[in-house]
């Protein structure tokens, strides 16, 4: 018993001498602590509609439809807003959210994927069907890890992308 006890105070005496020696990284564990443990303050002000909505359903006896309607899209007028002012300046984010919406739209409406390759000669195959939605998936991990942020989402779509360039890339011989 009193061996045990032993162990115990030099296992507490190393712990403090190891958070003494990087106070630092006791700081950084407690925010990744905090962060792991929170959610995002639009998430939670969504949950916190949801619940005000529900408890004035029971008040009243109405009943609450949780899934809410979603908006119509259209296609045409998005098409225009993406591609008919060539001089118009995007915002990368801005830009793929807009495309992705596109593309849910038009997949939606059974029209072709515009993800897809196109020409004359092109038939449709199972492999460029999922190259497609890889794509896709791709775009909306980067914009949902960039947070708005366009240089973080550019900088996680390059990492992400294979860049096969015919280019050779410049090498300095000293």
């Amino acid at each position: 018993m009193l061996e045990e006890n032993l162990n115990n105070e030099q296992i507490n005496e190393n712990e403090t001498n190891e958070e003494a020696l990087n106070p630092s990284q006791v700081y950084i564990d407690a925010l990744n602590e905090l962060k792991a443990k929170s959610v995002p303050k639009t998430k939670y002000e969504e949950l916190r509609k949801e619940r005000d909505g529900l408890v004035e359903a029971l008040k009243t006896g109405q009943q609450v439809n949780l899934v809410e309607p979603e908006e119509k899209v259209d296609i045409d007028e998005l098409r225009k807003e993406l591609y008919g002012d060539p001089d118009k300046q995007w915002r990368p984010t801005e830009y793929v959210e807009k495309t992705l919406k596109l593309r849910d739209a038009v997949i939606e409406a059974e029209e072709r994927d515009p993800f897809l390759p196109n020409g004359i000669d092109y038939k449709e195959n199972p492999e460029d069907i999922r190259d497609a939605e890889t794509m896709a998936n791709a775009y909306r991990e980067c914009l949902e890890y960039a947070k708005g942020d366009d240089q973080l989402f550019v900088n996680e779509l390059m990492r992400r992308t294979k860049d096969d360039s015919p280019i050779k890339k410049a090498t300095f011989r000293r």
